[in-house]
Order: C-alpha cells, then sequence, then structure tokens
C-alpha cells in the first residue's frame, strides 16, 4: 500500500542511486559468496520525493539501498533487469495516478546530484 514495484536495469538504479566511488565492489563480492551459498537477497529499493503532484518539477531520489546487491547481480550473474520497490514519502499506492506514472517517465534526479535518468522504468506494478 505503500509505493509500488518497478522492473528496472540495474544501470538505471545505480545510475540514480547515490555514487558508490568503488566502496561497494567488497560487499558485492561478500554478497555473491552467500547467493553461492543458498542465501536469498532482499529486493533493492528507491525512496522518490515527489514534493507535490501538481508541481511538475522533475521528481528526485532522496535514499537506496541495494546498491552492493545489484552490482554482485549484474558482475557475478549476468543480470541486467530486477523488481525495484519505488517508495514515496507521504504518499500512498492509491496516489500513483496514470498521471504521476506519466511525470515519473520524465525522468528522476539522481540521489546527491543533478543528473535526470528519463524513462527509468521497464515496467510498472501498482497493484490498482
Amino acid at each position: 500500500y505503500i509505493g509500488m514495484v518497478a522492473i528496472m536495469s540495474i544501470d538505471n538504479f545505480l545510475t540514480i542511486a547515490a555514487d558508490h566511488e568503488g566502496q561497494r565492489e567488497q560487499s558485492a563480492l561478500d554478497i555473491k559468496e552467500a547467493i553461492e551459498a543458498g542465501y536469498g537477497i532482499g529486493a533493492p529499493w528507491l525512496e522518490v520525493e515527489l514534493n507535490d503532484f501538481h508541481d511538475k518539477s522533475v521528481a528526485r531520489c532522496i535514499g537506496h539501498e541495494g546498491r552492493a546487491r545489484l552490482i554482485a547481480c549484474k558482475k557475478y550473474f549476468g543480470l541486467t533487469e530486477v523488481p525495484v520497490q519505488i517508495w514515496f514519502p507521504g504518499y500512498r499506492n492509491r496516489h500513483v495516478t496514470p498521471e504521476v506514472l506519466q511525470w515519473l517517465k520524465e525522468g528522476i534526479t539522481k540521489e546527491k546530484g543533478s543528473t535526470i535518468t528519463a524513462d527509468p522504468f521497464k515496467q510498472v506494478f501498482t497493484g490498482q
């Protein structure tokens, strides 16, 4: 009931989330070993600030979780797309209208940056 799930490319996720500056490479290796040992991993997520649905400024990423997991998935297992939880602080799933989805296609601004990733999702699931 809070947000949605989107299929997105790992590259788009890593572009939108704050830069890791190589600090997640060891964690990615540790995650690879855990996966090979039979452990599962949790879904990554992005926290996206919408300000006001009627303010047409570009949405901005304000938080994330999952860079090391996705680096491992891409580097060691050859994955290119994954499901990602998308949360919108202050809003519920019922607020994610077709108009909002169209607005998100215009792009999401990078966490701690100014790069805008247009059309960031391959597919969205809102549960509505």
